[in-house]
Formats: structure tokens, C-alpha cells, sequence
């Protein structure tokens, strides 16, 4: 009789081993994927715009366009990459106006400063 209790429990326990080993083979699939996609889009990142030093800080600023009218974009709160934020917007408006993109320190390719 004891050993038809202990049957289940022995049971139940190679479920959860197999359930857990089944995800920790699927985790480290997506880490290894999710390393392989960095690798990848590391290439295709460039840098756009200029480097203006203030006050003694690089910040990013990215100019398109000819026009009489200046616009200037800016970032907002939890806008990490102005440039690639604003593109599809901006690059529609570069043929009628200039375009200034200012990635403020701590966004985009801007240095942090403690200013």
C-alpha cells in the first residue's frame, strides 16, 4: 500500500522536473536569440547628426532640409531617440522646411550630464 502513495508523488515530480527543464531550455533560447539580434542591429545603428559642445557636455542636434522656417523637435518624457522617434514625421517636412533635431543630455546619442 505504500507504494501505490508514494507513486503519484513520484509522478507529479517528473512533471514539474520535465516542465521546468522545458523552460529553462526555452529561456535560454531567447537569450541566445535575443544576443544574436544585438550583434545584428549593432551594425545597421549609426550615428546621425553633430556633436555641439554646452557647457562642457556633447549634445547630439540633427539638421535636414532647406526652407525659410526652421521647426525644431525636441524630446518629451520617455522619448529615448529623438532622431528614429521623429523620422517618419520630419522627413515628410524636409522639403519645405529645416529640420532640427535636439537630443537633449541623457537621450540619443547626447552624453548624460549632471547639469
Amino acid at each position: 500500500m505504500t507504494k501505490r502513495k508514494h507513486k503519484p508523488l513520484k509522478i507529479i515530480g517528473l512533471l514539474l522536473l520535465t516542465v521546468l527543464l522545458l523552460a529553462g531550455v526555452f529561456i535560454a533560447g531567447l537569450y541566445g536569440y535575443h544576443r544574436h539580434m544585438l550583434q545584428k542591429e549593432a551594425a545597421l545603428i549609426r550615428h546621425q547628426g553633430q556633436f555641439v559642445q554646452i557647457d562642457g557636455g556633447n549634445m547630439n542636434i540633427y539638421t535636414e532640409g532647406s526652407g525659410d522656417k526652421t521647426l525644431v523637435f525636441m524630446a518629451g518624457a520617455n522619448t529615448p531617440a529623438v532622431i528614429c522617434d521623429f523620422k517618419p514625421l520630419f522627413s515628410r517636412l524636409s522639403d519645405t522646411y529645416r529640420i532640427a533635431v535636439i537630443e537633449k543630455f541623457g537621450y540619443g546619442y547626447s552624453e548624460n550630464a549632471d547639469l
